[in-house]
């Protein structure tokens, strides 16, 4: 289950990983009902590579502070996750696409308490 959200939330990302399928291949091995479930180097490395991408350029950039923020919530019972997005260059891959796209400037999550 964590695996599949991992994944659901890195690949909103995918277009600023370079080979982000061949990275995310031993992940997405994990979420095959035919496959044994097993965690061992290469999904650890995989993992590991996808998180650092994730904190870094292109991917994560500095604000802007000249241009407007967006916050991405995702709220349940148990917890939150946050993304602060701003619109950011457009990677030459992307030129393509018509509608802006929008780059990760800070990442927050939290579990709630009971009293929470």
């Amino acid at each position: 289950m964590e695996v599949q959200q991992f994944l659901g939330f890195i690949g909103y990302y995918q277009y600023f990983v370079p080979n982000y399928s061949k990275i995310a291949h031993p992940l997405l091995d994990l979420t095959k009902k035919t496959e044994l479930w097993h965690w061992g180097p290469a999904q650890e490395g995989a993992f590991l590579e996808l998180k650092t991408h994730m904190c870094s350029s292109p991917v994560l950039t500095q604000p802007n502070f000249k241009k407007c923020f967006y916050l991405q919530a995702d709220v349940s019972a148990y917890g939150m996750g946050t993304v602060l997005l701003q619109v950011g260059k457009t990677l030459p891959t992307l030129a393509k696409h018509a509608k802006p796209v929008t780059h990760p400037i800070a990442y927050y999550s939290a579990t709630f308490t009971s009293m929470e």
